[in-house]
């Protein structure tokens, strides 16, 4: 601040001027001074316009597993309202990793038996609960809600339908779940997804009085279905690409051959085994197991994922990677994961499929 004559010039720093940038946008777009207070790094980080697209998503999350439980708790505290959806009863193995349940609720219904505790978490968003089976989930419902994540890896199959459904009806599309040491995110946000992405402008050397400027462009993506993910042919993917495709992704193939292969007739389930299965996909795509994966590995995990068995530490990797790119859909901020995400706890490496 500094005086000429009788005129009071004040100088403002980028920094001054960032908050008085934000705080005009937080009038426009109707923030609450309580949601000012209590989302101030975020709306500093992604911007008021973001925040607002938070507050107004309708996020649908399918199946409270161990990784859905983080996530409900990531996308809460971070100002999103949630709507959990399972018809099934809580069981003894839930309370491992579903810290919103106590011993007394076991046999109440899953997500009724969580409502409560979630809702602490952010007294400015609404947890609302659909008693509903996967299946059931139709046009009509999938319809009202933006964006839908799912946890159902024991049914591929139900996942395929409810992308497709929510293909039908414009929402964002994700699915995930852990097993054992591993875990999974798909992510289908349609043929025309669009992103700011920005980058940094850096003065070159020499030049003074320069700044750096953030340049924003928008991008396009085309995101492929989970159906035609799946479906991927083996034989078409190239020797470098193979050495890519973590054995996790041959394990959902697995899990939905079985599927497939396990007809269900008056209620008794033909059981075929994995291992045949397996090999008579890889018949199918003309390919030995050497070229792809270790077979022992990929029958294991299969195994796992049939028996549901989670671990708390892959859980929060896995919910923390999916909230980030729910976050990332929502705000249009940055360039999200295109399509499959892996992680694989054993030796603590992450893999992504284009």
């Amino acid at each position: 601040l500094f005086k000429i004559n009788d005129l009071i010039i004040i100088t403002l720093s980028n920094h001054q001027r960032n908050i008085i940038n934000i705080f005009n946008t937080m009038v426009e777009v109707d923030i609450s001074e309580n949601e000012a207070a209590l989302y101030d790094r975020q709306i500093r980080l992604w911007g008021v316009e973001a925040q607002k697209r938070m507050r107004d998503a309708k996020v649908l999350i399918c199946g409270l597993r161990g990784t859905t439980i983080e996530l409900c708790k990531n996308l809460i505290l971070a100002g999103i309202s949630v709507t959990i959806q399972d018809s099934d009863t809580v069981k003894p193995e839930d309370l491992g990793t579903q810290f919103f349940l106590r011993e007394e609720d076991i046999g109440k219904n899953k997500v009724e038996a969580s409502q409560a505790r979630m809702q602490e978490l952010n007294p400015l968003v609404e947890v609302s609960i659909l008693v509903k089976p996967l299946a059931d989930l139709d046009g009509a419902i999938i319809s009202k809600f933006d964006y839908v994540c799912a946890c159902a890896t024991k049914s591929v199959g139900s996942l395929i339908k409810l992308n497709n459904v929510c293909r039908e009806n414009s929402a964002l599309f994700f699915c995930t779940d852990s097993f054992g040491l591993y875990g999974y995110l798909f992510l289908d946000l349609g043929n025309e997804y669009k992103y700011i992405e920005t980058t940094i402008e850096t003065p070159k050397p020499g030049e003074e009085g320069e700044e750096e400027k953030k340049i924003q462009k928008e991008q396009i993506l085309r995101f492929s279905t989970l159906e035609e993910a799946i479906n991927t042919k083996w034989k078409s993917l190239s020797t470098k690409k193979r050495k890519r495709v973590p054995e996790t992704f041959f394990t959902l193939r697995t899990l939905y051959e079985v599927e497939k292969a396990n007809k269900i007739s008056n209620g008794n389930e033909t059981k075929i085994e994995m291992d045949a299965v397996l090999e008579k996909l890889l018949k199918n795509e003309q390919m030995e197991p050497a070229q792809l994966f270790q077979t022992e590995n990929v029958l294991e995990s299969a195994e796992t994922a049939r028996l549901g068995a989670e671990i708390n530490p892959v859980c929060a990797v896995m919910g923390g990677v999916v909230g980030q790119e729910v976050l990332k859909a929502i705000s249009r901020k940055d360039k999200p994961i295109t399509n499959f995400f892996f992680f694989d706890g054993m030796y603590m490496d992450i893999f992504r499929i284009n």
